[in-house]
């Protein structure tokens, strides 16, 4: 009995400490991350614009 009663006071400490929020939440982009996106999206709008002036002159000829 004395045995049990040492193993569940570690467990629902375990189980305490598991569920606490103390943690970051999830789902959250870093800042870093959201800069390189737009570096990448401003290199395809270049990629683009590039891409319809060619076509424009391909066609034109």
């Amino acid at each position: 009995m004395l045995l049990n009663q040492r193993a569940i006071l570690p467990a629902i400490f375990l189980l305490v400490s598991a569920c606490s929020g103390n943690e970051e939440p999830q789902g959250v982009i870093p800042e870093a991350q959201l800069q390189a996106m737009e570096k990448a999206r401003a290199v395809e709008d270049a990629l683009e614009k590039q891409h319809e002036e060619l076509r424009k002159k391909l066609g034109e000829e």
